[in-house]
């Protein structure tokens, strides 16, 4: 590793050095250049010698100077010495994104942060798979995040983590001594250099690793080419901490970093009792060459030591000032903030859980400020006062930090029920000029309390807006809360309400959000996971669209990539695992890019769950999708010169699908296969393309000629170097290019326009003409309107019919709204067509209302209710719909009825009707006295039919399997459980087992009837011409003979039958003993009869006692398969029949 304080040295071979003739221009976008006076520093003419100085603000940290133009200069540090020039030059001091996890930077520059109208979108988790939540204090969770430029850090179940934050990936990991740490752990960094002080190592970004740090090295902290931090002497107090950032310095024999204070016997290692909460040490301010940070004990009430103690950096003196005014008081996670010359503090009286301490009943929360005297060393006298609204409400409730920002502070303070007189406040302050904080405004309206601090966003200052953002403590209320203060009429103030950003986790919290380089969200509630946010504008989904031997990469944005997919190809039908454009058929696939693996993907807009070798546990949003064209290959895996390429600049490039960078280069792009790079000869052409309507694609390929079969669809047209085609009505068409003397064929597909408006509406627009019997035409024009939040849809539609000559024969114009709040959905349409003369010949009105809640055991229920109204006839038809949804079953039941609306006259019968599906399973469900039969296929497991079975509840009835010859034992027990019987079927043979019996067997069950099997002779002659089966039953591999209740056998046969004579059955036994079943009955061919011993059995007329082998015996033949039960069954119950899965 190079330290970025090493010093360089370029010459660029400068022609002149001449005083004053060319120009220097400084540059930064994140702090102050300087030159030697201290003077700011934007452009002046050259100097010999010049020196200028950079100065990082909070949140970024100096990576170097970068320098155009000819120039001799030398660099250490964050200084740049220019000695000579040759022409005007222009430096710039580069810097990166940094937010620590030891502290909490309260004030940051970062665009990109959500907004008012913005929706938050979650990227990913990233936690362990080591992550335990047994017993009291939980193992394994990660840490407060750290983040460095495009990188996260984290320490989790006894590994630490970086996370590409662009999709969570983990890009490296080493282990750590952490697994038996809590959620309150952090990582210490500076200057590109990070400390383990769990695993006691030093790493650089890439976590390669550098030396071994002190293991009672608490903390650190980076300034000016050294750590800054504290150090547990062993006796309850810690010391002041210093060592160089450099890799190869200060280093004991060990390969140790060395502290360099107390090195001096006359300055000896001083104790301090650094205050630390939730293992969170006070922040460390330095200000001037001193180190500013809090002392207390732990104790709380009526006593209780506070302090605030300066640090000096070079004499290693220090001076405390107690605080008295707070003795006893809680303060939160080492909050003292630093503006203008004051040091500012809050303290509280009550805890997060309980009422007011025992002793602090006579104060209230707190604001204390005091100012330094750098020139003495010492501090002045501080100043208190308590925590109040601009209307004066007092509190005792937990405070956050005092934030303040160009002259305003911002503080959240909680409410005690039952103590204080107001509610939850945010409160922003005028600071005056002595330091004292003004409240100015207040924001009280259900606002809720937080344990995790405030962080202010500046990035709009100059724009009017500074935004606040806050995580709540309170899990029932989780999310990210967003505060505005505005500047109007000349002042600030703060808007009237809070904007808050739902997410998916829920849980408590004492967190505050630390911002990403692209104003990512990037923080850890106690989900045992660090999560990150981005808005829906920011989040980017890139979408590769392959058919055959050529693909398109598109690139949008959205809440999910489904909503991409959609915006990108508007009118694109998506079912679960495939997607439907025009003509064509897609599979999707998304990308793992936590495990570098491309997946079939039933639903893109749910996470995608991926564990590894490093024990992490990630949920990420699928990022890179591939829609894949039916009979075409992905070749995702191509080696050597095989795979996807695009030409660039006259070069064919290859485009790795594994490689997440190389796929971001490739979007705008069309790409072809090939088994070998390609060649001049290959043209790089779209074998199809998804044009939208009244939009365009063009595609940088030279044509010598292009045509289309249908102009009423698309427009072509051919410029040098490329030709465009332009969606004119939604259809296809094929559009025929010609390159070098070579034809080639595109498919294209008009899709809807698709645009968003100023307010974040998008609008689908299309316009499409097809043709109807006799040779008329139908002309459609749709417009959809989705608002930001998706929750309202407007659509209009007009449907034109015009006959052969092009003449009016009919209009239909539709109009429905949308609207969606609280689990409720209202729609409400209106259909009117008008005939050529004026006459209206339809005039719908429509409304609907569905109501979403959860049921018990995990059920969702959906109750719709429907008012169809016809206002030509009067007729209103009402439909009540309750869908019950249970993983992936569905049960659906339907009431129709209809009035006679003017009257409200009820006409006709109601008509009802119930439907039960699941997922890869289809049920027809006919209703009937309660019974039913489940058809279960090969294959498929009888458990699987669990959901299916819970939502039809009391209407399963006399519920039954019907299954094949084998049962396993979790089947066996699922149906037992569930008051089920079975019917297993072998060749022409189905037996029935009841409850009891089921409840007697164990492990597998297996079922065998054998016919025309082996006998004696005296059982052939007990037979008879009879036919004989032997029926065997298997459980857990024993034949069981003796059966618990009895079991129902069905054989289908033909019998002739005799008059007044009934067909029997008897069971042989091995002697030839001969035992005539009672209430056997035979009807349609089928002999059903109830047994409670399996063996033999003759089935036809039993011979006659005297032993006649006459013609007295019926041939039984065409033995074949038919359940009598379940013929009985389905005429008066269920009927579950099982579709085979597509």
């Amino acid at each position: 590793m190079v330290s970025l304080l090493a010093a360089v040295a370029v010459l660029c071979s400068p022609q002149s050095d001449a005083q004053g003739e060319y120009t220097v221009t400084a540059v930064s976008g994140h702090g102050i250049i300087t030159d030697s006076d201290g003077n700011v520093f934007g452009s002046a003419a050259f100097e010999n010698g010049m020196t200028l100085e950079f100065e990082a603000e909070t949140g970024y940290e100096f990576t170097g100077w970068a320098v155009i133009g000819d120039s001799e200069y030398t660099q250490k540090g964050s200084s740049i010495t220019i000695k000579s020039v040759a022409s005007d030059i222009t430096v710039t001091a580069e810097t990166r994104n940094y937010s620590p996890s030891t502290n909490l930077f309260s004030i940051i520059d970062v665009e990109g942060m959500p907004r008012e109208d913005d929706t938050l979108v979650k990227i990913w988790s990233v936690g362990s798979e080591n992550f335990t939540k047994t017993d009291g204090v939980w193992q394994g969770a990660p840490c407060t995040p750290l983040i460095v430029g495009d990188w996260a850090y984290t320490r989790a179940g006894g590994y630490l983590y970086q996370i590409d934050i662009a999709t969570g990936a983990i890009l490296h990991y080493v282990e750590s001594d952490s697994l038996a740490m809590n959620y309150y752990h952090y990582i210490s960094y500076g200057n590109g250099t990070i400390l383990d002080t769990t695993g006691y190592k030093a790493y650089d970004l890439n976590l390669n690793y550098l030396y071994d740090i002190p293991s009672t090295l608490r903390f650190a902290t980076y300034y000016d080419g050294y750590f800054y931090g504290c150090i547990d002497n062993g006796t309850g107090y810690l010391s002041m901490f210093k060592t160089s950032a450099e890799p190869d310095k200060d280093l004991d024999s060990s390969g140790t970093k060395i502290n360099l204070y107390g090195q001096n016997e006359s300055h000896p290692l001083q104790r301090y009792q650094l205050f630390a909460q939730y293992g969170q040490y006070s922040s460390l301010i330095v200000k001037n060459g001193w180190i500013f940070f809090l002392e207390a004990t732990t104790m709380v009430g009526s006593t209780g030591y506070r302090a605030i103690t300066a640090f000096n950096m070079e004499t290693e003196e220090s001076v405390t000032q107690e605080l008295t005014g707070f003795t006893g008081m809680p303060w939160d996670d080492g909050w003292l903030t630093f503006y203008n010359g004051y040091f500012y503090l809050t303290a509280y009286c009550a805890g997060l859980f309980d009422g007011v301490i025992k002793g602090l009943e006579n104060k209230n929360s707190a604001i204390m400020w005091v100012k330094f005297d750098f020139g003495e060393g010492k501090f002045c006298t501080p100043n208190y006062q308590d925590i109040k609204t601009p209307s004066g409400d007092t509190f005792k409730g937990i405070a956050s930090g005092l934030v303040i920002n160009n002259g305003r502070g911002y503080l959240l303070v909680r409410a005690v029920p039952d103590e204080d007189p107001g509610s939850n406040s945010f409160i922003a302050y005028d600071i005056a000029e002595d330091g004292t904080p003004v409240p100015e405004s207040a924001i009280s309206n259900n606002v809720p309390f937080s344990h995790g601090g405030l962080v202010v966003n500046t990035a709009y200052e100059d724009e009017g807006k500074v935004y606040i953002y806050m995580l709540p403590y309170d899990s029932s209320r989780q999310g990210v809360y967003l505060f505005a203060d505005e500047y109007k009429d000349g002042k600030w103030s703060l808007a009237s309400d809070y904007t808050k950003f739902d997410t998916p986790v829920v849980e408590w919290g004492s967190q505050a959000v630390r911002a990403g380089p692209n104003g990512e969200l990037i923080y850890y509630i106690d989900s045992g996971k660090v999560d990150c946010y981005t808005t829906a504008s920011k989040f980017t989904v890139n979408v590769i669209t392959i058919d055959g031997t050529s693909a398109t990469v598109s690139s949008g944005t959205g809440v999910n990539a489904k909503a991409v997919v959609e915006s990108l190809y508007p009118g694109c039908i998506i079912d679960k695992d495939t997607a439907i454009m025009g003509e064509k058929t897609y599979r999707i696939y998304g990308m793992s890019v936590a495990r570098n693996t491309w997946n079939s993907v039933s639903d893109l807009t749910s996470d995608y769950s991926a564990t590894s070798r490093d024990s992490s546990a990630i949920n990420a949003q699928y990022r890179y999708v591939i829609l894949l064209a039916d009979g075409s290959n992905k070749h995702t895996d191509a080696t050597g010169d095989a795979g996807w390429y695009y030409l660039l600049k006259g070069e064919y490039i290859k485009c790795n699908l594994r490689s997440t960078g190389s796929m971001d280069d490739a979007v705008g792009h069309v790409m072809i296969y090939r088994d070998s790079a390609p060649t001049a000869d290959d043209v790089p052409l779209p074998e199809t393309m998804n044009v939208p309507f009244e939009g365009t694609e063009t595609v940088d390929v030279s044509v010598a000629s292009i045509s289309t079969s249908d102009e009423g669809v698309v427009k072509v047209d051919k410029e040098d170097g490329s030709f465009t085609v332009t969606g004119i009505t939604v259809g296809t068409a094929v559009v025929t290019v010609v390159v070098a003397d070579r034809a080639f064929e595109i498919n294209v597909n008009v899709l809807p326009k698709s645009t968003v408006d100023e307010n974040g509406n998008r609008i689908v627009e299309s316009e499409t003409v097809k043709a109807i019997d006799g040779g008329g035409l139908e002309h459609t024009s749709d417009k959809i309107v989705t608002s930001a939040d998706g929750k309202s849809i407007v659509r209009d539609t007009v449907i034109v019919v015009t006959d052969a000559e092009g003449a009016t024969v009919s209009e239909t114009v539709f109009h429905s709204e949308t609207s969606e709040s609280d689990g409720s959905t209202v729609t409400e349409s209106t259909t009117v067509t008008t005939a050529a003369d004026g006459t209206k010949t339809a005039d719908i009105e429509y409304y609907s209302s569905t109501v979403t809640e959860s049921g018990t055991g995990g059920v969702v229920i959906s109750d719709t209710t429907e008012n169809s109204l016809d206002k030509i006839s009067g007729i209103r038809t009402d439909t009540h719909t309750v869908r019950k949804t249970l993983n992936s079953a569905v049960r659906t039941d339907i009431t129709v009825q209809k009035f006679q609306h003017a009257t409200n006259e009820k006409i006709g019968t109601d008509t009802v009707s119930s439907d039960v599906t699941d997922g890869l399973i289809n049920f027809d469900v006919l209703r009937g006295d309660g019974s039913c039969i489940i058809e279960v296929p090969d294959g498929t497991s009888i458990a699987d039919c669990a959901d299916a079975v819970a939502l039809l509840g009391s209407d399963a009835g006399n519920l039954m399997f019907r299954t094949g010859s084998s049962l396993t034992a979790e089947d066996s027990a699922y149906a037992d459980s569930a008051g089920a019987s079975v019917t297993m079927v072998y060749g022409n043979t189905t037996i029935t087992l009841g409850p009891q019996t089921l409840g007697a067997l164990s492990g597998d069950v297996a079922f065998e009837s054998i016919s025309s099997p082996s006998m004696s002779d005296v059982q052939r002659k007990v037979a008879g011409d009879a036919a004989v089966f032997d029926i065997t039953l298997r459980s857990g591999g024993d034949v069981i003979h003796s059966i618990a209740g009895a079991v129902s056998v069905s054989v289908s046969c033909s019998i002739a039958l005799r008059d007044g004579v009934s067909p029997a059955v008897w069971r042989i036994g091995d002697d030839g003993t001969v035992t005539e079943i009672p209430g056997a009955s035979y009807s349609d061919g089928v002999m059903t009869f109830q047994a409670d011993h399996l063996s033999l059995y003759a089935l036809g007329y039993m011979p006659e006692e005297d032993g006649d082998d006459g013609d007295s015996f019926p041939v039984v033949a065409a033995v074949a398969v038919i359940a009598a039960i379940a013929a009985c069954l389905f005429a008066a119950g269920f009927l579950f029949r099982r579709r085979a899965r597509a």
